[in-house]
């Protein structure tokens, strides 16, 4: 019997509990152009290593923060026991990456 262990997305999900902050409050927060919500967020979004957040605010520059991303270990444990298939599928749906830093604090400057 051949017992493959859990993948990431099983063990991490697909999505990541971040949170954002301005030194403006009710600032606008998109990710990857969708609106999530006004700052001071704090919610889940979709882990990958392409997400682009945007704060921005009428009468401010908008500040684009690309949150950078590491593997977890467990990733590297799915390879070692249950080769790549798992990890094949944690890749697709994009669970194989974790937000690290999973906080961010923007400052605003007026227009």
């Amino acid at each position: 019997v051949c017992v493959k262990p859990p993948s990431v997305a099983i063990m991490n999900g697909t999505s990541q509990m971040v949170s954002i902050n301005a030194d403006v409050q009710e600032a606008d927060v998109l990710v990857n152009g969708v609106s999530v919500g006004k700052t001071p967020f704090s919610g889940k979004i979709k882990r990958s290593n392409k997400t682009e957040i945007k704060v921005s605010k009428t009468g401010y520059e908008t500040v684009v923060i690309t949150p950078e991303t590491s593997l977890p270990v467990a990733f590297w444990g799915n390879i070692i026991i249950g080769g790549l298939l798992g990890s094949t599928t944690d890749g697709v749906s994009g669970a194989v990456y974790e937000y690290k830093p999973n906080t961010f604090y923007v400052n605003l400057k007026k227009n």
